[in-house]
């Protein structure tokens, strides 16, 4: 199991959905989709219609794997640190039910405001 206090989401870039959606699959409910996916690193995000679910490979030979899945239902609060005019990259902070803090940083050009309202949809109901 991942210890989210040593896992960092850095620098992520969007890909395609479609990219992601082999590894994670089996790992999807019937009714989940996924909304979008970014890359970084030691594996990918995606964030679905109910979920963020992680890759995160694992030691240096990358062989074992681990899929860490964060339900919106369990997040408190977040925060949004949109794109600067300098700045290429803007971070999305949750905090979720067990006082679990991550931050997500993204680079290039990504709609942050898009993944907040979506993350909303679904976390403030």
């Amino acid at each position: 199991m991942i210890d989210f206090t040593y896992l960092e989401f850095r620098e992520l870039k969007q890909v395609n959905s479609q990219a992601v959606l082999p590894s994670i699959q089996p790992l999807l409910l019937a009714d989940e989709l996924i909304v979008s996916a970014f890359q970084y690193a030691k594996g990918f995000v995606a964030f679905t219609t109910k979920r963020i679910i992680a890759e995160y490979d694992q030691g240096y030979s990358g062989k074992k794997t681990d899929f860490p899945s964060l339900p919106y239902s369990r997040i408190q609060m977040f925060s949004v640190e949109s794109l600067g005019s300098f700045d290429r990259d803007g971070g999305l902070n949750l905090l979720f039910s067990d006082k679990l803090n991550i931050y997500f940083s993204f680079s290039g050009s990504v709609n942050i405001s898009a993944i907040a309202q979506t993350i909303a949809g679904f976390a403030l109901k």
